[in-house]
């Protein structure tokens, strides 16, 4: 097994020696880790604990005595299960099932969950949330919300100074010029909404629906028509054509504006104070995302970017399953492909479509990128091409396509590792897994006798949209001050890379080589 530091393994426990412990853990007696399991550093699993296979544990979590935790779960950092309680791998459970699909679930930073709860598959419980002694949870539990019964219901909000004890700080979660919000509750987050075209529309609908996280108080657009259609959609809600008087009173702004007014707009709204949450892509000039980083710094408020594909449940499952490690990634591809668009967009194919792809590259190999190839073409008004071939500093190669001349939409991911092949579909929310498993010696089977077998699995995930999740994120980063998933740092190196990869499928315009 692999040990690092100070771990403590009951004589009594069983633990497999694939899997990774990390320092400061206590295992105590009669547990069992199963295989590919990894539990991280300053965790205690209790008596009689069953951990298996594959699941990941973060740190500073505590497994009280007696409790399943099966296939397909990820305990995030600072996660309290109390005694006895289950983590089931199947909705339908039957002796053999032919059918069987694994159903990941996901408990996120600082929840909690009593004792002799039961925790049906393919839920995610949200961060600071309380599921209370017995409750079955069939569902997803938001952030900070405690529920209890069978099945579980939300009976309240936490307020900030409790969720705030519910999620110990240990100084790595806020930035030093970050804070919370300024007054301990946990109330709705009054917020507005800059622009209402197609995801401005979405988010005022997304931010309406959230009633635990956000009052939506107001939509600013300029154009005269789609402050009709906003006040048709929102009655409730003031709607205007100027967006600095329309900031008094709100907290937070969500900006879903061309991209080439995100800087000036969102420059304005982080040297008023206010939070915001900035559609992608954040600038199209790096060194403004890096203005922008400073001036949220300033303020001490949260910026964060619209990188919905990072909401995507698959997409987080992902993530976790190959945190820890990079060193093992070979290759990694995406295509997005879609129809030509109904009108030119206002910003590259890069920019618009590739971005995204590129931003989860970015997280998966560490943002080390040597080299970049690029070339691609436009079809026609709507309707472009790009690709790209990047090189990392340690050897992994990415390769993305994004495209506007397809008859269907595509939105796939693919990993390749030394032990595994990874498929994603964005638009499914699945993961097609397959592993190869070590050779093994068979006498009879070929002249030498060694065969390599192989594994293969389809796993699903929630259907929750990501964008609701990325709002749901925003108001908990906006309470508790923490670091945002997509933070403005971040995304400067990714327009970087952005910009290089443009200025190169613009030369193969100029030159006709395309």
């Amino acid at each position: 097994m692999n040990l690092t530091g100070d771990v403590y393994i009951d004589p009594t426990a069983v633990v497999s020696a694939s899997a990774v412990i990390g320092p400061g853990t206590r295992i105590w007696a009669f547990a069992q880790v199963r295989e590919e399991a990894r539990i991280g550093r300053d965790c205690t699993i209790g008596k009689d604990v069953y951990v298996d296979s594959g699941v990941r544990i973060g740190d500073r979590v505590k497994i009280q005595n007696g409790v399943s935790v099966y296939r397909g779960v990820t305990l995030e950092d600072e996660v309290f299960v109390g005694p006895a309680v289950a983590f089931t791998n199947d909705r339908y459970p039957r002796a053999g099932n032919p059918d069987w699909q694994l159903l990941p679930t996901r408990v996120q930073r600082g929840a909690s969950i009593g004792a002799n709860a039961t925790v049906i598959c393919g839920v995610t419980i949200g961060q600071g949330a309380m599921v209370g002694a017995g409750a079955v949870v069939t569902g997803d539990v938001p952030p900070y919300a405690v529920v209890a019964g069978n099945p579980a219901r939300v009976l309240r909000y936490l307020t900030g100074e409790t969720a705030a004890s519910n999620t110990p700080d240990h100084g790595e979660q806020k930035p030093p010029a970050t804070r919370g919000r300024d007054r301990a509750d946990a109330a709705a987050i009054p917020v507005m909404v800059v622009g209402y075209g197609a995801m401005g529309a979405n988010h005022a609908r997304v931010l309406a629906g959230l009633k635990e996280h956000f009052a939506l108080l107001g939509i600013v657009d300029t154009d005269p028509a789609r402050r009709a259609a906003a006040r048709q959609d929102h009655p409730t809600v003031e709607v205007t054509g100027e967006t600095q008087g329309a900031l008094d009173g709100v907290e937070a702004v969500v900006i879903a504006t061309p991209p080439a007014t995100h800087y000036q707009l969102a420059r304005s709204c982080l040297e008023a104070n206010k939070h915001c949450l900035v559609e992608k892509p954040l600038a199209l000039v790096p060194r403004h995302a890096v203005d922008l980083a400073d001036a949220a710094e300033r303020a001490g408020v949260v910026l964060q970017v619209g990188h919905s594909e990072r909401y995507n449940p698959a997409v987080e499952a992902l993530l976790d399953m190959l945190s820890g490690e990079q060193a093992e990634i070979l290759a990694v591809s995406a295509e997005r492909l879609s129809p030509p668009a109904s009108r030119p967009s206002q910003v590259d194919i890069i920019h618009d479509l590739m971005i995204h792809d590129l931003e989860i590259a970015h997280s998966l190999v560490g943002g080390q990128f040597v080299d970049v190839l690029a070339a691609g073409f436009t079809a026609g008004p709507g309707a472009d091409y790009a690709s790209a071939i990047l090189r990392c500093r340690g050897g992994q190669v990415v390769t993305l396509t994004a495209s506007r001349c397809t008859t269907g939409r595509v939105r796939k991911l693919r990993v390749t590792t030394l032990g595994a092949h990874y498929e994603l579909d964005y638009r499914e929310r699945t993961i097609t897994v397959g592993r190869r498993a070590a050779m093994a010696y068979r006498p009879g089977v070929d002249s030498l006798g060694l065969v390599q077998s192989h594994t293969c699995e389809v796993l699903s995930f929630s259907s929750q949209e990501p964008l609701a999740r990325q709002a749901a994120d925003f108001a908990c980063r906006v309470r508790d001050g923490a670091r945002p998933r997509v933070g403005a740092r971040t995304c400067a190196a990714v327009l970087e890379l952005a910009a290089r990869i443009s200025s190169q499928v613009g030369e193969t315009h100029a030159t006709g080589l395309v």
